[in-house]
């Protein structure tokens, strides 16, 4: 049984990787608070064990509300809210959201004097290397836009610096840097259930997959419509992936299963769930 005057603060709690979150911490008996979009049709796969909080990363009367707690609880800071995307191009929203974001969130845990923060970066904010094993930087990441590509990877990359930057000052705060998951009860929209099924009816030689994005693309331009695959999204798959998770099975106990497995467990769930036949 967890302790009564402690409670988890869970942002990007109707995500793929936040629900899942939410969901074993219930299962461990333990107070959760999930912080949600207003109007992300996810929030209600959450267990009714866990208490919503509507709000904005931008907003910080939004993250007033969501930190309030009883003096002598002990807060858990769970960030794991971002705007994922596969568009390499800038964009100031995502660099609000993932950046300003996680210092608006740094910010409130040095005011509400959390226990601790733990902040959901990803492997795409690691520089990549050419060939070879890429393993976490330390101290900071050095924004090199020759190995950090697209905009999503930098806007990670400069909030994980910023999380750095403040736990040297003295909050007790750590990174996780998680690569593409994959799994059962993704109930979000960051995949689509279309695109997310008809992709795993083929595989393509990376130069095919490479020339029919960019024609993907170019419809997209003329239709307004998101690609089904981007060239972009390719070059995530073939990059340099060989990462190294020595420090997180050494000091967290990680361990990873067969990809078969995985692949298994996300199709029952998508036939149990009757989005494929």
């Amino acid at each position: 049984m967890s302790k009564r005057n402690k409670m988890y603060l869970v942002t990007g709690a109707a995500g793929f990787l936040g629900s899942t979150v939410c969901r074993k911490l219930v299962e461990r008996n333990e107070k959760v608070r999930a912080f949600v979009l207003e109007g992300d049709k996810s929030a209600k796969y959450l267990p009714e064990e866990v208490e919503i909080a509507y709000g904005d990363l931008c907003n910080k009367d939004d993250l007033e509300r969501f930190f309030e707690t009883p003096e002598d609880m002990e807060v858990i800071v769970l960030h794991i809210a971002s705007i994922v995307t596969v568009n390499p191009d800038y964009s100031q929203k995502v660099m609000d959201v993932n950046v300003g974001g996680t210092e608006n969130i740094i910010e409130m845990c040095k005011e509400h004097k959390v226990s601790k923060l733990v902040y959901c970066s990803s492997t795409g904010a690691i520089p990549e290397e050419a060939k070879g094993t890429i393993r976490e930087c330390e101290g900071s990441i050095p924004l090199d836009p020759e190995r950090i590509k697209g905009c999503y990877s930098l806007s990670k990359a400069m909030a994980t610096n910023v999380v750095l930057k403040a736990a040297k000052e003295g909050l007790n705060a750590c990174v996780v840097h998680p690569s593409g998951i994959l799994g059962p009860e993704d109930f979000t929209k960051l995949v689509s259930e279309e695109s997310g099924c008809k992709q795993m009816k083929f595989f393509l030689p990376i130069s095919v997959a490479n020339l029919i994005a960019g024609v993907l693309e170019e419809k997209a331009k003329k239709t307004g419509e998101k690609p089904l695959m981007t060239t972009f999204s390719v070059y995530n798959l073939a990059r340099n992936n060989r990462l190294d998770s020595s420090k997180a099975s050494k000091d967290l106990g990680y361990t990873t299963r067969s990809y078969r497995e995985t692949i298994r467990d996300e199709i029952r769930w998508l036939k149990e769930t009757g989005k494929i036949a």
